[in-house]
C-alpha cells in the first residue's frame, strides 16, 4: 500500500542535498531524479514522467519539487502514485526495495505554469514523513546550475546529440524502479 502522507505544512524538507551522497556522474544523476507518476482508473492507466528538483536551493534551505508537463498531472485526476528507490543502511541505493507515495486529492499539490505545459508538484510534507517514519528513500534533486544559461544556448548548433531519459509508456524497468535512456537530436535550434 502505498504511503499517505498529508502534512504539507512545510515547503522544505530533507532533500539529496543535505543527505550523505557520493559523486555521481550526470547520467546517475537522472537516473535518480527521474520518476514514474500514474494512476490506474478502472482499466485507464495514465502515467508520465516528472524530475526531482530544488527550487531555491542553497546550503540551508531547497523546496524540493516533482517538474512534469501540466497534461500529465491534468490526466491523474483526484489520485497521483510515484515511486522513489529504496535506501541501504549505508546510504546508497536499494534497488530491490521501494517507496511508493500515493497522492490523494492530487489536484491540490500540482501547480500549473500559466502560459507553458509544464507543473510542479511540491514534495516536501511526503519527504518530511517518510524521514519521521525511519524511511528516507535514495533520490538525487536536480537543481537550477543544470540549466543553460543563454551564452551556453547560443553556443549549440542546430543540431545536436541529445540524452532522454524517462517512463515512456510501458517501457521501464519496474523490477528496478528506473527510467531507461535513449539518444537522439534535437529537432529545432536549441538557440531558438
Amino acid at each position: 500500500m502505498p504511503d499517505q502522507i498529508a502534512d504539507a505544512s512545510n515547503p522544505t524538507a530533507p532533500t539529496s542535498g543535505n543527505l550523505p551522497q557520493p559523486t555521481l556522474p550526470l547520467t546517475e544523476q537522472l537516473m535518480y531524479s527521474t520518476v514514474r507518476l500514474f494512476n490506474l482508473t478502472g482499466n485507464t492507466l495514465n502515467w508520465g514522467t516528472g524530475f526531482l528538483f530544488n527550487l531555491f536551493n542553497t546550503p540551508s534551505s531547497q523546496v524540493p519539487v516533482i517538474v512534469t508537463n501540466r497534461h500529465v498531472v491534468e490526466s491523474m485526476g483526484d489520485r497521483c502514485t510515484f515511486t522513489l528507490t529504496g535506501r541501504l543502511t549505508d546510504g546508497g541505493p536499494d534497488l530491490a526495495n521501494h517507496v511508493p507515495i500515493q497522492v490523494d486529492q492530487f489536484r491540490q499539490f500540482w501547480i500549473p505554469h500559466p502560459e507553458v505545459d509544464v507543473a510542479i508538484i511540491p514534495v516536501a510534507a511526503f519527504l518530511t514523513g517518510l524521514q519521521k517514519q525511519g524511511r528516507m528513500p535514495y533520490f538525487i534533486s536536480l537543481d537550477p546550475s543544470l540549466i543553460p544559461t543563454e551564452d551556453e544556448l547560443k553556443n549549440l548548433l542546430p543540431v545536436e546529440q541529445v540524452l532522454t531519459v524517462g517512463f515512456p509508456g510501458i517501457l521501464w524497468d519496474d523490477t528496478h524502479n528506473l527510467p531507461v535512456f535513449h539518444r537522439g537530436f534535437t529537432a529545432s535550434a536549441p538557440y531558438i
